[in-house]
């Protein structure tokens, strides 16, 4: 199917249908159902609730889907979204506009607005159609019962700018899934309820707490799904007591809700709990302990809430924990007791300290202190042997304590340790503990903007690392021999003593070494080192050498074939004589020779010139050329670049102070975007335009007009 797909291109469109209908004509009626629905509704939407609809009206999704996704007739994406090609979707709704040419109300299924309210005012009976997307876009659609109840087989219904006048208690019968959008204040109907019904979503309303709208769940004893979103009116939840087979609730930015229902904790279903963005609740009912079987559970942008209840430690299912920006200081003992936790994560809550008996939690996985205020690690936790992921970093502006803290060395109990995390924790100090080594199975670890100031020798027994990241770790002095499992090395540091010789680690991928020169002007090196080495790392993607008055490798840098972002920044380029033909974004910063810019590199597309220490820059032979910044150049009198520019689309020149003459030797067929900024004594541009500039004499750049010297 990929490969008919991928040949559609050169075929003519009539016969692409044709090959992609014997895909479809090869499923079972359910299968057809389920790939009809996605096409017409579920692209790119979660395939949680239309799993629930489908479950219910027996089209047997789990096996359905995988069929479609063996034929490549759709793909489940990683967020757990349907896609499906532009021609497929096609397809399935060509399918079902030829269920009738003429008439819409003899179609399945409806999802064109226009289409939908014209019929909605014929009286003949729309027992075909099985569902309907209506948006009234901006303005409101009223439907009346008698107007509804002519649909006898609806099972998907979504609106929006639409609502409801009527006795609606015969019309909802089919009905499985209803999402109602942006509906007015004022409400009309009746008897809104519907036994069957198993998804419903409501959102960016204004229903307050005793409207009719909440009569569709006092008869829902089939819900598995409840979504209250934006439903700005109601300060407690509704009553949701006969719901009793609800298994995912969320409650999202409900924001004058300040009170969660007791009745909750009747939800013995429930699995899936969802608040975020309540900002006036200010506490969760000590029911909601009842949850037995919740597996999920999420509270995050609640600001008011600053205590969990003790009753949590009762969720005795609970698999997962989200906690995230609220005023909770602690966490209540009670978690100790959530025997199958296994993903822990904590973020933006001022929490200074994790209880001694989180050592209780073994089958705890992941556990992430984002953005908090705990400044030690428990000597316990290295008790949590199945932890894989350890993550206390600052992804936000760091919480400064001034407690200064460093990793403790239980940390190597934990075996299965795969990641650590604590980039931008800038209170973390030290020399990384000699334990380390034992942590045998370990892929990351990241320390960026730390005070770390060693690395133990240990660090080489690490079988399986694949990424080490110290950049802007200023306190390190020295590396030690490093394992050869690395794929990503960073490493930079105002205190670097000595380059270290990474000629073993030939898996490298992407590499950063920087003595920390761009943050002043000289460096702690006690000695210039040969760079030859770094020829032997021929898997390197990326590289980024900052070292001051470093002598770069002649020869060595244009052997590495696989080379695409490159940047030299404070080296000296004198003895550079040539750069691998593969690059595609090259980078020089405070740099002291351009020779090395030569016609061979035909691929590049990215080029930035900074800090230059020379009078003159000339490029030539980058026919590839798509984007050049040249800046902060304060010695440059000239800029010559001698080549057509046939794909130069963007050229941004600023804070030259010096540059006197720019020239531009070829025409410049594509350039969509010319900038000169802050260079004051530029007197005049040499360049030969595309026919669109032909009529321009003078170009202004910031209140200033150059000549533009065209050749004849």
């Amino acid at each position: 199917m990929e490969e008919t797909l991928e040949k559609s291109r050169e075929i003519p469109e009539n016969e692409v249908q044709r090959k992609l209908k014997i895909s479809y004509d090869a499923l079972d009626d359910y299968q057809q159902q389920i790939f009809l629905d996605i096409a017409c509704f579920f692209i790119n939407e979660d395939t949680t609730n239309a799993i629930y609809m489908w479950t219910e009206c027996q089209f047997f999704p789990e096996g359905g889907i995988d069929v479609l996704i063996s034929m490549s007739l759709i793909k489940i994406l990683d967020n757990r979204r349907f896609w499906m090609h532009d021609q497929l979707r096609d397809l399935g709704r060509e399918i079902v506009h030829k269920e009738s040419l003429t008439d819409p109300g003899e179609r399945s299924r409806l999802w064109i607005s226009e289409e939908i309210h014209e019929i909605l005012r014929t009286k003949e009976s729309k027992k075909k159609v099985q569902a309907f997307d209506l948006d009234g876009k901006y303005t409101l659609i009223l439907i009346t019962d008698k107007q509804l109840e002519r649909f006898r087989s609806l099972r998907f219904l979504k609106l929006c700018d639409v609502t409801f006048i009527g006795d609606f208690s015969d019309c909802l019968s089919k009905i499985r899934w209803f999402c109602w959008h942006s509906p007015p204040t004022s409400f009309w109907a009746v008897n809104m309820h519907s036994r069957n019904i198993v998804v419903l979503e409501l959102s960016d309303n204004h229903f307050t707490d005793d409207s009719n709208v909440w009569s569709l769940m006092k008869m829902a004893t089939k819900l598995k799904v409840l979504t209250l979103k934006k439903c700005f009116g109601i300060t407690r939840t509704p009553d949701i007591s006969k719901c009793l087979m609800l298994e995912r609730l969320t409650l999202e930015r409900c924001d004058n809700l300040t009170e969660i229902d007791c009745s909750i904790g009747r939800l013995r279903c429930l699995i899936d709990l969802n608040i975020n963005g309540c900002s006036r609740l200010e506490e969760l009912p000590k029911e909601a302990g009842g949850l037995e079987n919740l597996k999920r559970f999420s509270l995050t942008d609640c600001y008011r809430v600053s205590k969990l209840p003790d009753s949590i430690g009762k969720l005795a299912s609970l698999t997962e924990l989200f906690l995230s920006n609220m005023r909770v200081t602690s966490l209540p003992d009670s978690i100790c007791r959530l025997k199958y936790l296994s993903s822990l994560y904590v973020s933006r809550m001022p929490i200074t300290e994790l209880p001694d008996s989180i050592a209780a939690l073994v089958k705890l996985k992941s556990l992430s202190l984002i953005s908090t205020e705990i400044r030690e690690l428990p000597i316990s936790i290295g008790k949590l042997k199945s932890l894989h992921v350890l993550d206390f970093s600052c992804k936000m502006i760091p919480i400064l304590t001034g407690k200064r803290w460093k990793l403790p060395n239980a940390i190597g109990m934990l075996e299965n340790l795969e990641e650590i995390h604590a980039e931008r924790c800038e209170e973390l100090e030290g020399k990384i503990p000699d334990e380390v080594g034992n942590l045998l199975l370990l892929r990351i670890l990241d320390l960026s903007d730390t005070r770390i100031d060693a690395v133990p020798s240990t660090i080489s027994m690490l079988p399986r690392l694949q990424e080490l990241d110290l950049s802007r770790c200023h306190e390190i002095k020295e590396l030690p021999k490093l394992p050869t499992s690395l794929i990503c090395l960073r490493v930079e540091s105002r205190s670097l003593l000595l380059v270290p010789n990474l000629s073993n680690l030939t898996n490298l991928e992407e590499l950063l070494l920087s003595d920390g020169s761009r943050y002043m002007n000289g460096s702690d090196l006690m000695q210039t080192s040969d760079l030859s080495w770094i020829g032997r790392l021929s898997k390197l993607n990326k590289l980024e050498l900052r070292l001051w008055n470093n002598p770069t490798p002649p020869t060595e840098l244009s052997s590495l074939i696989l080379l695409e972002e490159l940047t030299l920044s404070s080296l000296d380029l004198q003895p550079l004589e040539q750069l691998p033909s593969s690059l595609l974004e090259l980078r020089l910063d405070n740099f002291n020779s351009t020779r090395s810019l030569s016609s061979n590199l035909r691929s590049l597309s990215i080029l930035v010139l900074c800090g230059s220490r020379v009078k003159e820059i000339q490029l030539h032979g980058l026919l590839q050329l798509r984007n050049l910044t040249v800046e902060c150049c304060e010695l440059l009198e000239r800029l010559s670049i001698l080549s057509s520019l046939k794909n130069l689309i963007y050229i941004r020149v600023c804070k030259c102070s010096q540059l006197v003459d720019i020239q531009f030797h070829g025409v410049m067929e594509s350039l969509q975007y010319l900038s000169i900024e802050d260079c004051e004594s530029v007197e005049r541009l040499h360049a030969e335009v595309s026919n669109d500039l032909e009529s321009t004499s003078e170009l202004a750049f910031l209140g200033r007009e150059f000549p533009f010297y065209q050749p004849p």
